[in-house]
């Protein structure tokens, strides 16, 4: 299998040459090709764990090859068969699962070799039919269920995925519960030996060269040692898929727009509905907790892909997530998703949180949640008419939880109506004049208070810092989720 190797790798070595390029094409016909690719999938299942890297080469060298020969002759189908390619992924997982899990080299191998970026562009080979799921899809299930187990495995199948998922993205809608399960995945160990294992070990190296690129490798690649990996490349991955919707016509980017939209409301649906995430009791730091910061820190991300058509779903959600009991760490993220989305729909914000203010009965939990909300719309709003408007509407019904036997709730609106006086008093145009009215009166009272009363200052001592913190242009990134963040 290495003198296979070699002989299949020579047209690789002449890349720099084009003329020699064009020649080399000729060294193998299809037909060889496909011969050698059947006798590599009959020694799969039989090949020793010393060979295991080298053959899977073998299979990758002859579907690079096959594929150029294929565009050469500008034939869009690559003459791999739907039935060779499960033979392939099936014979290749027996492979897998007698070699060592530990070692990146015949994982990263692995990956490249099935999911080749020639083959999968190939929606068929995702598909589920009456046979049951396509090659591909059944690989990636396969791996990642398996893979939950080792914290290798996960790392570079997301490294890999995310790369093949940002240049097909066509492919997205297949995949929305291997998606979850990589926005999810967390890990209680460390693998420190990873990246030693990277430095030291040039096969190693070399096979994870050959895995598509992560979607931002700068950023990724920080979290590349840690339990954090996998859902920061699927962050990763949705934020430039919104990237190049943005730069990009409609038609072009319109099933990553779709992919996005369906996956935000998969985890929407699942922080309402699953059963770990929808719990209202449950322990700080335990995995329950985990899991509902995973979820909701990846919502934010995909803030981006609210539409109208999808916007009132959205929001119906978010406040039931926001009613129930969470803890601060979680809450700081739906709190987030929702200012993000009502900056985004200025006059929903008045549609729905003017009734919520005025509903008495409402958790006090919620109504602080709510108060952090409409202040952050009112601070952050972009324009000015839509800024004064916010005022007149959101700050009125917020003042009477200065009133609130509820402690936090009240210490909160003390700091928020604070900060919104300090900062946009010359909108609200209360300075004094001959006659100022009881309102106008009320107002430089209340600010004056809040501004000088001693246990008022205290308080904006040890929070406020918190309010400078949130900005909303970064807030929806994954820098901005995934770096430490107060809670």
């Amino acid at each position: 299998w290495l003198c296979v190797d070699s002989l299949l790798s020579i047209s690789s070595c002449c890349d720099e040459n084009e003329s020699q390029m064009k020649t080399s094409g000729s060294f193998y016909s299809d037909s060889t090709l496909q011969s050698i690719f059947i006798d590599i999938i009959e020694s799969l299942e039989n090949a020793g764990e010393n060979s295991v890297v080298s053959i899977l080469r073998c299979v990758r060298s002859v579907l690079g090859l096959i594929h150029l020969n294929r565009s050469r002759q500008n034939l869009s189908s690559l003459g791999i068969s739907y039935e060779m390619m499960m033979q392939l992924v099936k014979s290749s997982w027996l492979l897998h699962l007698s070699c060592n899990k530990r070692r990146v080299a015949p994982i990263a191998a692995l990956l490249s070799a099935i999911l080749h970026p020639s083959i999968f562009p190939n929606l068929e080979m995702h598909q589920t039919n009456e046979k049951g799921p396509g090659p591909l899809k059944w690989f990636v299930e396969t791996l990642l269920n398996e893979g939950s187990k080792s914290p290798r495995t996960i790392r570079l199948a997301a490294l890999h995925l995310s790369g093949l998922w940002l240049m097909y993205p066509q492919t997205l809608r297949f995949y929305m519960e291997e998606l979850k399960l990589l926005a999810l995945y967390g890990s209680v160990a460390f693998d420190e030996d990873f990246e030693a294992e990277l430095s030291e070990n040039h096969e190693a190296r070399f096979e994870v060269s050959m895995l598509a690129q992560s979607p931002d490798c700068e950023f990724t690649e920080v979290f590349i040692n840690t339990e954090l990996y996998a859902r920061v490349s699927v962050a990763a991955l949705f934020h430039q898929l919104w990237k190049q919707i943005k730069e990009k016509s409609k038609l072009e980017t319109e099933e990553a727009l779709q992919c996005g939209k369906l996956f935000l409301l998969k985890l929407l649906d699942s922080a309402v509905n699953d059963n770990d995430l929808s719990k209202e009791l449950y322990k700080k730091y335990s995995s329950v907790h985990r899991r509902k910061v995973r979820v909701w820190q990846m919502i934010c991300v995909l803030s981006h892909y609210v539409e109208e058509d999808i916007v009132e779903e959205v929001t119906s959600t978010v406040h039931t997530c926001l009613y129930r009991n969470n803890l601060p760490a979680v809450r700081q993220y739906l709190e987030t998703f929702a200012i993000l989305i009502y900056l985004k729909f200025p006059t929903l914000a008045e549609a729905q949180l003017v009734p919520i203010f005025h509903d008495h009965g409402m958790r006090q939990q919620a109504l602080s949640s709510y108060v952090f909300i409409a202040a952050n719309v009112i601070l952050h709003s972009g324009e000015l008419v839509v800024q004064r408007n916010h005022l007149n509407q959101l700050l009125p019904p917020i003042i009477s939880f200065l009133t609130s036997h509820h402690h936090s709730l009240r210490s909160f609106t003390q700091l928020l109506v604070h900060t919104v006086f300090s900062k946009l008093w010359h909108i609200l145009q209360l300075e004094s004049s001959e006659n100022p009215s009881i309102e106008r009166r009320c107002f430089q009272d209340l600010k004056k208070y809040l501004a000088e009363n001693t246990d008022c200052a205290r308080l904006r001592v040890s929070i406020e810092g918190f309010l400078d913190v949130f900005d909303p242009d970064i807030s929806g990134t994954p820098p901005g989720i995934f770096t430490a963040r107060i809670e």
